[in-house]
């Protein structure tokens, strides 16, 4: 279905291109106004991680809690990062002829999510005068492991590879569009 969804999106970028590209020195105001219709698309997501986060947690021992409690909780968290083609304006793109130049906005992170099919409970010794962890327990610690994934986001390198997959994609739609030079740079 996802495949489906992108070559649909390729496949709708490449027409509205070659649409405003058929005729090289029509106007470049009409090409610019063609490139310009990607913006409609939003969010470009060019690359996703899937990041396997381990969750250990073991109750405090006080004098009134008798008995220990340990978990061992294992989540799979999914993060998508790309450009948002919405913040793309005119003075961003630059046309002379075959010649485009493009400055994208930066990557970034468009959404961290841990399905709950992907999380399970992989141990848990809970001694005989003690409860089991609780839903709300299990939920905190699956907060605090979104957290850490969004902390370790930068080590994973997400952005820069986003980034990179990005000038591909649109790299290869300008170059189906016609345009023979193509300079792809991205904001600081």
């Amino acid at each position: 279905m996802k495949q489906r969804f992108y070559l649909k999106l390729i496949a709708s970028i490449i027409v509205l291109l070659l649409n405003g590209c058929q005729q090289p020195k029509q106007e470049e105001a009409s090409s610019l106004n063609q490139v310009l219709k990607i913006k409609e698309l939003s969010d470009l997501a060019s690359v996703e991680f899937t990041v396997t986060k381990i969750i250990k947690a073991t109750d405090d021992s006080t004098w009134y809690k008798i008995g220990d409690r340990k978990i061992l909780m294992s989540c799979d968290a999914k993060i998508k990062a790309g450009i948002s083609l919405a913040d793309l304006t005119e003075k961003d793109i630059t046309i002379n002829g075959s010649n485009i130049s493009l400055i994208l906005p930066p990557a970034k992170i468009l959404y961290v999510n841990i399905p709950p099919e992907s999380v399970a409970e992989q141990y848990a010794e809970i001694d005989f005068l003690r409860s089991e962890f609780s839903i709300a327990e299990k939920n905190a610690f699956l907060q605090v492991a979104e957290k850490d994934v969004n902390n370790t986001i930068n080590e994973l390198g997400i952005l820069t590879a986003a980034e990179k997959n990005t000038k591909t994609i649109i790299e290869s739609w300008l170059n189906i569009a016609g345009f023979k030079n193509i300079n792809i740079n991205f904001k600081k």
